[in-house]
């Protein structure tokens, strides 16, 4: 497994900026909105009666933040609940961010509130809620551990070409951990993680093809090159492998 934390992965999901701005990369426009537009309360609160999901969103961050209104963490709730069970992913986040530090939930409820969230938005293919999903029923967190359902999510994520979830599913393959052992596998995403850029998953390409496993045949050249993206991306045993032979 990764050595990624839950806190990690979810605070490098929403970002603290004002608006509590989601960094989605399907949420460019609706950051910009955020930053730019002058909003009309009425028209806000207009809309989000009406049903608008957007707009519900865009109240609930307002009331969370205090901006344009008096700040108000129940009426947050409000709307970034009624935002999130009309479908709108960005909301289901935020909502899963909030249950996970306790706001406005029964603190012993909160980690099965957040999955609930989170879940919904991975049901829906968001990418890094997949992975958080995977990581909380890996550890057992909002509900009993389940490897094999983590699997599942992770891979769901690697799919997407998420690298974090590649590299993790490459390691559960050669664990057998929630699937049949395949070395096979392994190979493939390790590879596929470390062409999109994990270090980690360089250092272990760098490594197969030193040792000649999991790869052809032997291949020094190959070897010192992925030891070198790696070293590059500051892997400390990679960078000591490079100094010694580059």
């Amino acid at each position: 497994m990764s050595d990624i934390t839950i806190d990690h992965l979810i605070d490098s999901y929403i970002q603290c900026n004002g608006f509590y701005l989601v960094i989605l990369k399907s949420s460019d426009e609706l950051e910009k909105e955020l930053e730019n537009t002058f909003f009309d309360i009425n028209i806000i609160k207009q809309e989000a009666s009406d049903g608008g999901d957007e707009a519900q969103l865009i109240l609930g961050l307002m009331y969370l933040d205090g901006e344009g209104v008096k700040k108000n963490i129940n009426e947050a709730l409000k709307w970034l609940t009624k935002s999130a069970e009309n479908g709108n992913v960005n909301a289901q986040i935020l909502m899963g961010q909030l249950c996970f530090d306790g706001v406005g939930v029964n603190i012993k409820k909160k980690d099965a509130r957040a999955f609930h969230w989170f879940h919904m938005a991975a049901e829906q293919g968001d990418v890094n809620a997949q992975l958080i999903v995977g990581h909380l029923l890996y550890e057992g967190k909002g509900g009993n551990k389940n490897v094999n359902e983590a699997f599942k999510w992770f891979e769901k994520a690697a799919e997407q070409n998420e690298v974090n979830a590649q590299f993790i599913v490459s390691r559960m393959y050669f664990n057998g951990e929630g699937i049949h052992q395949s070395n096979k596998k392994a190979s493939k995403w390790i590879r596929r993680a470390a062409e999109n850029g994990h270090p980690d998953a360089q250092f272990i390409l760098g490594r197969m093809y030193a040792k000649g496993e999991g790869v052809k045949r032997k291949n020094a050249e190959e070897a010192i090159k992925w030891f070198k993206k790696a070293a590059d991306q500051g892997h400390l045993e990679a960078g000591i492998i490079t100094e010694i032979y580059v």
